[in-house]
């Protein structure tokens, strides 16, 4: 039956929804409002430098009530996240992905609106967003930008947070690699597409990513944002060492 009501609207599945965790459909999103408030959120990128994040100082952020949202790939490193954020449609062809779906852990798993007809929505753990074209963060509004870490950042700005930490956010490489899981010791992931990772110049990827950053911390100033990798080239937010912060 859900199949039908999908066809003609996905919110109306949304809204069939009624409580947290008990397998019907997908979760409305308004089941998340604030129900961080004044808490900070960890955003989690999947740049070199999160391997070098200590997993349990994850864990002991998140016994202490902060909420992990991993961004794309970053959800194979912690595995725990309580949220799983992406703008890309095309995150279905990579194998994170499937080893995601195939854990059926309680991560929920926030994708825009506009994406939702690309992936099989058919369980609790999606929660479908709208989002609007914006370097600005409002009350009640997701964004998509140019990195699916904006539409992370509304998210935590809506369940209530009030500080947030980046990590992996590095727009940089290190010896070509651009992926913590590109180094040894992690699990390799794939694309069913065949993408290459290294096909685009590198150098003007990152040259347009830093002045969006820098774009993004002018339009959000009231945002207590942190950045936890110290190394990494975003220069427009204050930097404290992750064992420092938490």
């Amino acid at each position: 039956m859900y199949i039908l009501i999908y066809r003609v609207d996905i919110k109306y599945i949304a809204a069939s929804y009624d409580g947290l965790g008990n397998g019907d459909l997908m979760t409305d999103i308004q089941c998340f409002k604030n129900i961080f408030k004044d808490k900070t959120a960890i955003v989690m990128g999947s740049g070199c430098s999160l391997k070098n994040v200590d997993i349990k100082l994850l864990h002991k952020a998140k016994d202490r009530g902060m909420p992990i949202i991993a961004v794309n790939a970053a959800i194979g490193y912690y595995h725990d996240s309580q949220f799983f954020v992406t703008d890309d449609k095309n995150v279905k062809y990579w194998s994170y992905y499937d080893d995601m779906l195939d854990r059926n852990n309680k991560t929920k798993m926030v994708i825009a609106r506009r994406f939702a007809t690309d992936f099989e929505l058919n369980d609790d753990r999606f929660v479908i967003v709208d989002t609007v074209v914006s370097n600005r963060i409002e009350e009640n509004r997701f964004i998509t930008s140019k990195t699916s870490v904006s539409l992370a950042i509304s998210f935590a700005h809506y369940i209530g947070c009030n500080t947030i930490c980046l990590l992996g956010c590095d727009v940089s490489n290190d010896c070509g690699k651009k992926y913590f899981w590109e180094y040894d010791g992690f699990k390799k992931y794939t694309n069913s597409k065949d993408r290459d990772i290294n096909s685009v110049n590198q150098d003007n990827v990152y040259e347009s990513m830093l002045s969006w950053w820098s774009k993004f911390a002018y339009a959000n100033q009231t945002l207590n944002i942190i950045n936890c990798n110290t190394r990494s080239l975003i220069t427009d937010f204050p930097k404290i060492e992750l064992e420092k912060f938490i």
